[in-house]
């Protein structure tokens, strides 16, 4: 309120809804630059899914179908250590104690 009154009394009511005006349209145009970049960001992500074969689970990397290890060494510089979670652990001590029986 304080910024309209100065403009106001030293310039007039004419030129401060230019002031106004001209305000809001850069407003607007920043806010639309951040929207439209957002939006390549966006689609940038999803042009980077990573594919993954349903059958054999081999990963495509620069046109190229490899295994998820070698996958992870090449396109992420991490090297793989196989472990096993907490359900297929659970899994696997039941058929062991089936066997055992």
């Amino acid at each position: 309120m304080l910024f309209v009154t100065f403009f106001h009394d030293s310039i007039g009511m004419n030129h401060t809804v230019v002031v106004i005006t001209i305000i809001v349209i850069l407003l607007f145009r920043i806010l639309t630059t951040i929207i439209i970049h957002k939006q390549d960001e966006v689609i940038h992500e999803l042009e980077e899914f990573i594919r993954v074969c349903a059958w054999c689970k081999h990963v495509k990397y620069e046109d190229k179908w490899m295994r998820f290890e070698e996958w992870s060494k090449t396109a992420l510089d991490k090297d793989i250590s196989h472990s096993i979670c907490p359900e297929c652990k659970e899994k696997q001590y039941a058929q062991l104690s089936d066997l055992q029986k």
